[in-house]
């Protein structure tokens, strides 16, 4: 009876050391990822978040376009089929 108690204190310090333990580890984490964030510009997002351009005057728009790309598909691959549904 004594080894069954003492095995059963044993798992429940463990569960409760192994909870303090998580609960450490998923602190510093979430401390690191937002010490991380915060290097990002405070989340205003997009390409150019926390660069200034001294040479745009305040309230000009600009828009950045990516070039087409080449098609990915050669043409070489095989004819267009039209789907058409048909109804019965």
């Amino acid at each position: 009876m004594e080894a069954f108690l003492s095995v059963v204190f044993i798992i429940i310090i463990g569960f409760y050391l192994a909870g303090l333990l998580g609960r450490w580890l998923l602190r510093y984490w979430i401390t690191k990822k937002l010490g991380n964030m915060q290097g990002f510009g405070g989340g205003s997002g997009g390409r150019n978040a926390g660069r200034t351009d001294e040479s745009r005057k305040e309230g000009e728009v600009r828009i950045d376009r990516r070039r087409a790309s080449a098609k990915r598909v050669s043409s070489q691959v095989g004819d267009y089929v039209d789907y058409e549904e048909v109804k019965d």
